[in-house]
């Protein structure tokens, strides 16, 4: 339940000024000025390690190949790509030749 929210509170962060704060403090500051956790009064640790986790979790999503076609899955997948985009790897565009080829080298 939490995870979803601390997600949504860190990738609006993100959004917002480009970046994740930096302290555990902070984050958890950032995360409570937009989002109620339903943990009773966690910590500043408590909170990095879940956002540690979670993008640990990421991580093995991605190398994994992707999210599997749970919703939840998607969901915390797409979220955690507007956190961590750097983490996604790059996205290769082919090109289309502009006139088909005939088979000579020019």
């Amino acid at each position: 339940y939490d995870e979803v929210k601390i997600l949504t509170a860190l990738a609006a962060e993100r959004q917002e000024s480009g970046r994740l704060p930096g302290s555990p403090s902070a984050l958890l500051d950032a995360i409570r000025r937009r989002v109620d956790l339903k943990r009773e009064n966690p910590t500043a640790v408590d909170v990095a390690k879940k956002v540690h986790n979670l993008m640990d979790r990421f991580k093995k999503v991605i190398a994994s190949g992707g999210p599997s076609a749970e919703v939840r899955d998607r969901e915390l997948y797409d979220l955690s790509s507007e956190v961590w985009p750097e983490l996604l790897p790059p996205v290769v565009h082919i090109s289309s030749p502009s006139s088909p080829s005939d088979g000579t080298c020019h």
